[in-house]
């Protein structure tokens, strides 16, 4: 298992964690699709590659779309459906996460808003859930 080190220039403390990827993986549909309520106990991050779907998270209903970046905290339920068409998306969850400021298993604060436009970070995003996917893939 690698330890994972964060050095912060403007502080002499070193953050020390050990992040898993529980798994990471593509989504391609043609038609409509859902995937009902659910929770985890690993933080989740969806990218939307293609298409929009209704994004709702603890009851709470959002818009998503190609570009965007879905969060999800550990525990929190939530579920998604597409809104025809085609529709694809990169995802990856992990676990063993302690970001600074935040709960553990948070990769956003509990009160932000879920849905993240990726703007000119979107090619390098996607290249970036790509690799991961195809590594894991390849069990490297």
């Amino acid at each position: 298992m690698a330890e994972h080190y964060h050095f912060y220039p403007d502080d002499e403390k070193i953050l020390s964690f050990r992040p898993r990827v529980v798994f990471s993986g593509t989504l391609l549909v043609n038609e409509d699709w859902a995937a009902t309520v659910h929770r985890h106990n690993f933080c989740e991050v969806l990218y939307i590659n293609c298409g929009a779907c209704t994004i709702k998270i603890e009851n709470e209903e959002y818009s998503a779309k190609a570009g965007d970046i879905v969060v999800y905290n550990t525990g929190v339920f939530h579920e998604e459906e597409s809104l025809g068409g085609e529709f694809s998306s990169l995802f990856f969850a992990v676990d063993n996460l302690q970001i600074p400021g935040l709960p553990e298993g948070c990769i956003v604060p509990l009160d932000a808003y879920p849905i993240i436009e990726a703007g000119s970070y979107d090619d390098v995003l996607k290249s970036f859930l790509s690799v991961m996917v195809d590594e894991l893939t390849q069990k490297k």
